[in-house]
């Protein structure tokens, strides 16, 4: 029966494919192959039928166990912590052969290639570990090829009944499957559930090709809640709808008045986390029950900025000065200063622990300077704003050249609106500058061009952008660099 779950095994997990009845998963794909245009991290293979090693973003909870690394073999296998396996041979599943704890997508004997690669990315605001195996070749070498993903999903993006993570496969291009393994097994390998063994599928599992995705979870079904609330800040903002309340993968707006609402969320224990620019990050542990409403107001404290920036010139260095922030004079902060940020015309300049810094100027002109303190819970709004007037060019020693290619910062972050992109080179270069959606969708070329080395700035306006976490992209000849920014309106 086709339409029915596969499973359960005799620990409770179950698969949904894309036919079945409740709780069928949909195709959503997140493109992080850079040579796709994704924004992911790639990993380098030692050698033939060789494995990576990567930190979990999240604790990987699978069949009871908690873990905190992944190992992601070439041949379409992975494993929850660390294994030195490198079984090309496939067979069932659970079975002694193979590594255990495996997750096996696609486990057949394949190589990246030239044009393939296998490649990672953590997806902040949808709470998913994603790996990828992109354009990964069969054996022996050919015209057949392979497209396929790995997603885990953190319990608090997506609660489940036993506490474990959800797993979910999605293949967009796969030219042989008849000669695969495709399921998961326990630690001890005695337990599991397989879904394709050799072209022998399971009897409640649809054919899997190009499009299709597959979910594992120890959910008997899909049952949902709601959850509304209040935000409350102290003092009391003027307008709130510059606040994001996050839950479950999710963005949730908040109104003017502060109200915030969603509905469809499995249910679940969930963490509810407030962000505001200027207050401290706030979360809340809640439980949404089947078919019901949670009522979770949510509340926040500003977290003061320093005061009274005052600015001296002396030659070619300008001299600031400021005053710590009310919580720390008064000793009623609530949350732990960490150190202030100088900026200089909307950019990063450096953290600091006193409350003075020296900028050393190389050209004339206007510069607008503040300062902002950082907090465990979060970033202070700016201090005031002081302008220093430099004439002429200052007679300063040139700044030394870099010695290496970085996309050193995007400040403020997260920011609204306005960003300032910073990065160096140690060489003349050319490089493209991009800004990418969560979903790989290509938000804005910032630049493209050859650019002298040392150190360069560009502003990055963003007012026709929507609240979300962005990846900034800097490539050129031997290069590639990733930041995250998030934008917060």
């Amino acid at each position: 029966e086709r339409s029915v779950i596969s499973g359960p095994d005799s620990y409770g997990y179950r698969s949904f494919d894309r036919y079945d009845d409740q709780y069928a998963p949909t195709f959503n794909w997140m493109e992080i192959a850079p040579s796709a245009g994704g924004t992911g991290m790639s990993v380098t293979l030692q050698a033939r039928d060789s494995s990576a090693f990567l930190s979990m973003p999240f604790p990987f909870r699978y069949y009871g166990q908690t873990f905190d690394s992944l190992t992601v073999n070439e041949n379409g296998w992975l494993t929850a912590g660390i294994s030195h396996d490198h079984s090309y041979f496939n067979s069932r599943i659970p079975g002694l052969a193979g590594p255990s704890a495996m997750i096996a997508p696609l486990w057949d004997n394949l190589h990246d290639g030239d044009a393939g690669e296998i490649c990672y990315a953590y997806d902040t605001v949808g709470g998913r570990f994603i790996v990828e195996y992109c354009n990964i070749q069969y054996s022996p070498p050919g015209a057949r090829f392979a497209t396929f993903q790995v997603q885990i999903h953190s319990t608090l993006s997506r609660p489940t009944p036993s506490g474990d993570c959800e797993i979910e496969f999605l293949y967009k291009r796969i030219d042989n499957v008849n000669q695969a393994v495709i399921g998961i097994e326990n630690p001890a390998e005695n337990v599991g559930l397989q879904l394709l063994n050799n072209g022998v599928y399971d009897a409640n599992t649809w054919l899997i090709a190009g499009g299709s995705s597959v979910r594992f979870t120890t959910r008997t079904s899909a049952v949902y809640g709601r959850i509304t609330g209040q935000v409350i800040t102290h003092p009391q903002a003027a307008d709130l709808s510059q606040a994001v309340v996050r839950v479950g993968g999710r963005v949730i707006p908040v109104s003017l008045g502060g109200q915030y609402a969603a509905d469809s969320l499995l249910n679940g224990w969930y963490q509810p986390t407030l962000m505001l620019s200027g207050y401290e990050r706030t979360a809340r542990l809640i439980l949404i029950a089947s078919d019901s409403l949670a009522f979770v107001n949510l509340e926040a404290w500003r977290l003061d900025p320093p005061t009274d920036l005052t600015a001296a010139v002396q030659g070619a260095t300008v001299v600031l000065h400021w005053r710590r922030p009310e919580c720390l004079r008064t000793g009623t902060r609530l949350d732990e200063f960490q150190s202030y940020r100088i900026y200089r015309n909307g950019e990063c300049l450096a953290s600091a622990t006193d409350t003075s810094y020296s900028d050393s100027l190389t050209a004339g002109g206007t510069y607008d300077y503040y300062t902002t303190a950082e907090y465990a819970g979060g970033n202070s709004d700016s201090s005031n704003h002081v302008a220093v007037i430099i004439a002429g060019t200052p007679d300063v020693p040139e700044s030394p050249t870099p010695k290496d290619f970085e996309l050193t910062s995007c400040w403020p972050n997260p920011f609204n609106s306005t960003a300032t992109i910073e990065f160096t080179l140690p060489i003349t270069s050319s490089l493209k500058l991009e800004v990418f959606d969560l979903l790989g969708r290509r938000v804005s070329v910032l630049t493209s061009g050859i650019y002298e080395a040392g150190r360069h700035h560009i502003p990055w306006n963003c007012r026709e952008c929507s609240t979300g976490l962005y990846w900034i992209v800097m490539s050129g000849p031997g290069f590639h660099r990733v930041q995250k920014a998030m934008l917060l309106k």
